[in-house]
Formats: structure tokens, sequence, C-alpha cells
């Protein structure tokens, strides 16, 4: 609270996940993890504020509520050991426990005929993620967690916690409305040009200098600009980038990404294999690796 610094993984550009069962901080993606002793590493003050909604919060909160319930938590942390998942699914089925609560991974497949609430919390956590499937993959999660409630002859409640109770995909999920959905996604979609309207292929660029990275996806670049305006200038495409991908570090490896707007065919095939080939031909680069996919399921 004294200087706002956040604290951060030394591999990776993500601020570190307060895990309060063993009282460290963790990276989720290297896995790097140290012991949180309370005191700001920038300014030396013991004025730490704990920001974010995870399932251990949660669990506080509702714990702090009621007082009486007996609540069973589903995360990463609860879920290491073998079996785990089946024997505290088995636990809430026998009603050893009032209150259920997890990550997606309790979204889907979840059939307790007594279960009559259910509770989204941050339902805008996945709406305005960079990637044009975001709001595909929140109705998607909404609507399988909705349905979790009143499964048989009793009926279901869910609240979905919102700071835009107006979105039209909450909206949508909330009533469980599919094809509307459908129509307003799929109208978005041709108007900016996405899936199913064209196909993407993403490039991704991956090294330990993030100057030679941010140069390799330039030359990258500028061949693709040359081979567009000669030799495959019959191909129409739209290009996205380059630019520093969503999460930038991870594991001390930088990363960069483009993504490629077109049409997939022989020829845009062939042509990303020639720019391939001649960006590996320059020594430079050598040390940087690239990636080509088609159709991602993340372009951010």
């Amino acid at each position: 609270n004294e200087c706002g610094h956040v604290i951060t993984c030394p591999n990776c550009s993500i601020s570190l996940t307060y895990h309060s069962y063993n009282n460290r901080l963790v990276c989720h993606y290297c896995g790097y993890t140290k012991k949180l002793d309370n005191i700001c590493p920038e300014c030396g003050s013991d004025a730490v504020r704990y920001s974010g909604f995870g399932t251990q919060r949660i669990e506080e909160e509702l714990q702090a509520l009621l007082p009486d319930a007996k609540i069973l938590r589903m995360d990463a942390d609860t879920t290491t050991a073998k079996f785990s998942h089946e024997k505290l699914l088995e636990q809430f089925g026998n009603k050893e426990y009032n209150i259920l609560i997890g990550t997606q991974m309790v979204a889907k497949g979840l059939d307790f005929e007594d279960v009559t609430l259910v509770g989204v919390v941050n339902a805008d956590n996945s709406l305005y993620d960079q990637n044009y499937t975001a709001s595909e993959r929140s109705f998607d999660l909404i609507t399988q967690v909705v349905g979790r409630a009143g499964r048989r002859d009793n009926s279901g409640t869910a609240i979905i916690q919102t700071v835009n109770p107006q979105n039209e995909t909450i909206d949508f999920a909330s009533h469980q409305d599919y094809i509307g959905f459908y129509n307003n996604e799929i109208m978005l979609r041709k108007l900016m040009i996405y899936p199913p309207f064209c196909d993407i292929y993403s490039a991704t660029f991956t090294g330990e200098n993030e100057n030679t990275v941010a140069l390799c996806s330039k030359a990258f670049f500028d061949r693709l600009v040359e081979y567009n305006s000669n030799e495959y200038k019959d191909i129409k495409l739209v290009v996205l980038g380059p630019t520093q991908a969503k999460i930038s570090k991870i594991n001390n490896t930088y990363r960069y990404r483009l993504a490629i707007k077109c049409k997939n065919s022989q020829r845009i095939r062939q042509m990303i294999t020639k720019i391939l080939k001649d960006v590996n031909k320059d020594k430079v680069y050598s040390k940087v690796s690239i990636s080509i996919s088609l159709n991602p399921p993340d372009i951010s």
C-alpha cells in the first residue's frame, strides 16, 4: 500500500499468486516459488494488500458469513494427490459438505440432484481476454456451470456476479439462449473478419534475447510484405502485429506474436514456408524459435 509495488515472478512477466495453505507466492507458469514474509521488497513496508478473488479467498469469506457451513474447495492445491478429484466429489455427493467451491474444473460434467443454487464469481474474468474466442469461452463456461443447479425435480437458481450486467454474452448465458448468442456472435465475427469467415495463421517467436526476438518478428513481417507485394500478390491477407505476446516472458524466454488473417490455401502455405526459410538463413536469428499454427484457440 505504501509504494504500489506488485510482486512479480523474476522469470516471467506476470505477478505471483498467493497460496495461503503454505504461505507461499507461486508462479503458475514456470513454477517459481518463495515464502511470503509480508515485507515489501521495494520499500520495506509491511502494509501488504492481497488482491484478487481466488478460491481460497472465497472460502474464507464464506466461512466468515456461514460459520456452521461445511465447505469443500476443489482447485490445483487440493487435487494434487492421486484420485483426489474422485474422493472430493464422492464426499460432496455423500452430503459430507454443504458448499463446493472450485475453479473451472467444477463447471462441467457434475450431476448432483440436490444442488439448487450455483454462484459464478467474477464472470467477467475471461470475457475481456485479448482473443476473438473470449465471448464464446465465457458463454460456454457460464452456461455449463449454471446448468449444475436444479438437475432433477427441484428448481434451480444461478447467481452471476458481474461488473457489466448489460453485457450481451452474460445476458444470453444467464437465459441459456444458445440461438441468441450464436446469432450475435456470428454477426460480430463476420464484421471483424474472424473464423469461420477467414483462417488465421499465428506465428510465435521465442528466444532469450528480447531485442533479437523483436527483430526476428520484424524480419518475418518485412518478408511477408515483400512476398505479398510481388510473387504472391494474389493472396488477400490482413496482418496483426508483430507485437509482444500477452505474457511477454515465460521462464526467461521472451515471446512475440504475429497473426495473419487469410484464406488457407496451398499458396499461402508456400509463402509462409519460403519466409521461414529466408529468416532461418540469417545467423542473427539462429537462437530464435519460430512456430506456426493454424486457427489456434488463442492468438493473443
